[in-house]
């Protein structure tokens, strides 16, 4: 775990082939692994807020490569070579124990960096989580990239957000950028999508309500190309067969 200055960078490490691999719905044939995490900081402005719920500017995003390259650097400057799971977050009463967050407290101040204890085990699934239903897209990183401004991602934005609790939520609050400001208060830029937006659903919960929806196997452009080849179309809901992803871990 490290503050950069700007985000807070968290990476793994894995024994052999062990490292989480995502393939199948919206990838088509394509294969990414996992290389590392980081925190995206929102302008409050495009947060909701409901009676029940008040969403963070905060989201996570677990950063995958696509198995073709051989690193982060080479992958980013290709079409397609990244692909991006995001978790938006919103503040909960409810009591729980999730002891990844004090590990901020470790990394409040730029350049510093914490890591765990090898006997500590810290899976995705207590960072993170892949409920069933998302928006998927082609766009850009939030992360800045080696080389060039880097080639198209492929982007899932789970709807359901993750929960912490308030004293959580100040960890974050207590983060500094390197500006010596509250890293909170800093916005990375969000670049609207390139391609359609899909919404990937339950099926069954979904034609039990009376919906119609056509079958997806994945954007359907060449990853060797410079630039996705798909035009920008109105949203509309497509269905991603009963199990979406497989989630390889």
């Amino acid at each position: 775990m490290e503050n950069n200055g700007k985000t807070i960078i968290l990476k793994f490490k894995y024994k052999g082939n062990k490292r989480p691999t995502i393939e199948n719905g919206p990838f088509g044939d394509e294969k990414y692994r996992f290389e590392l995490m980081y925190f995206n900081w929102l302008n409050e402005s495009l947060v909701s807020t409901n009676d029940e719920k008040k969403e963070l500017p905060i989201e996570i995003h677990a950063l995958f490569t696509n198995v073709r390259y051989a690193n982060l650097e080479t992958a980013s400057i290709k079409n397609l070579g990244i692909a991006v799971i995001s978790n938006k977050y919103s503040a909960t009463e409810i009591k729980y124990k999730s002891y990844f967050y004090e590990f901020l407290k470790n990394v409040k101040n730029p350049k510093e960096k914490f890591e765990l204890h090898k006997s500590e085990n810290l899976p995705l699934s207590m960072i993170m989580s892949t409920y069933l239903e998302y928006h998927t897209y082609v766009g850009k990183s939030t992360i800045a990239q080696p080389g060039s401004c880097g080639g198209d991602v492929i982007w899932l934005d789970f709807i359901e957000p993750l929960t912490i609790m308030p004293e959580e939520v100040q960890y974050f609050r207590d983060l500094l950028s390197s500006d010596g400001i509250p890293m909170m208060n800093t916005i990375i830029n969000t670049n609207l999508p390139n391609s359609s937006v899909y919404l990937a659903i339950d099926s069954y919960n979904y034609a039990s309500n009376g919906g119609t929806a056509e079958n997806f196997e994945g954007f359907g452009v060449s990853i060797d190309s410079a630039k996705s080849s798909i035009q920008k179309k109105y949203f509309f809901i497509i269905f991603i067969e009963c199990i979406i992803l497989q989630f390889v871990f």
